[in-house]
């Protein structure tokens, strides 16, 4: 997941491969979802698992019923905690139900099982949180939501980070190599602008990854300002909007 971030507007662009707490893998899924023109979620790491024979907890339902609880006036923040509380209890009950095979697939993954990325409108701007879900490897399982705000700059220059991974795309962000800095000085001689650089990037995450890693299919991108959200690219199996808080 790629971010790029200044306080009028966020992108973000995301490959289309999530790997849920079932050993199960598509290339079709829709890591992005918007809801209306105020609130953009995304996420890193597990999305589902069961938590009974026929029921299963999904993150991207779970945006969903905070955005619907919350509205479209809440602060990021306030829907990455939310949404955060919801997750840990589905984590929670997912190990009740699953026990082991869900600490061997979650010990695969490190202290962060998933993370929430929540961008949404302000007045005269946009503002941006990430909510982690963590566990220290240790019993009892007990996942701790951390929320995460993020302090936004004013452009014309924005920021970037890779948001859930330290592969490719993190190291040409923040590395110093000579191929990352042969990278970002390529960004300046295509000027490059806010919304081409993350795809650029999601694209080379998937290029360089292994072939049954966690990163695959095509990319999704969208930017939200304070008016309103614009897809950049987006798979039509994808909704351009989830369902308008009542």
């Amino acid at each position: 997941m790629i971010v790029a971030h200044t306080t009028e507007k966020i992108v973000l662009a995301a490959d289309s491969r999530l790997v849920g707490v079932l050993p199960d893998q598509r290339d079709t899924n829709c890591k992005i979802s918007a809801f209306g023109e105020r609130m953009i979620f995304s996420l890193s790491g597990m999305n589902s698992g069961l938590i009974g024979p026929s029921r299963r907890f999904n993150a991207t339902e779970n945006a969903n019923q905070v955005w619907r609880e919350l509205g479209p006036a809440a602060a990021a923040a306030d829907y990455a905690g939310a949404w955060g509380r919801i997750m840990a209890e589905g984590l929670r009950q997912a190990f009740e139900f699953q026990g082991k095979s869900l600490l061997d697939a979650l010990e695969q993954r490190g202290p962060v099982i998933s993370m929430g990325i929540f961008a949404a409108t302000k007045e005269g701007g946009v503002e941006l949180a990430y909510a982690e879900l963590l566990w220290d490897g240790k019993p009892p399982f007990n996942p701790v939501a951390k929320v995460i705000p993020i302090e936004l700059k004013r452009g014309p220059v924005f920021q970037l980070s890779a948001v859930g991974g330290n592969g490719p795309a993190a190291e040409m962000v923040v590395g110093q190599s000579p191929d990352a800095i042969k990278e970002r000085k390529e960004w300046d001689r295509l000027r490059l602008n806010q919304e081409q650089v993350p795809v650029r990037l999601a694209e080379m995450e998937i290029r360089l990854a292994p072939p049954n890693g966690d990163v695959g299919g095509s990319i999704d991108a969208v930017a939200i300002t304070s008016e309103g959200i614009t897809w950049i690219q987006r798979k039509a199996n994808c909704p351009a909007s989830a369902p308008e808080a009542p």
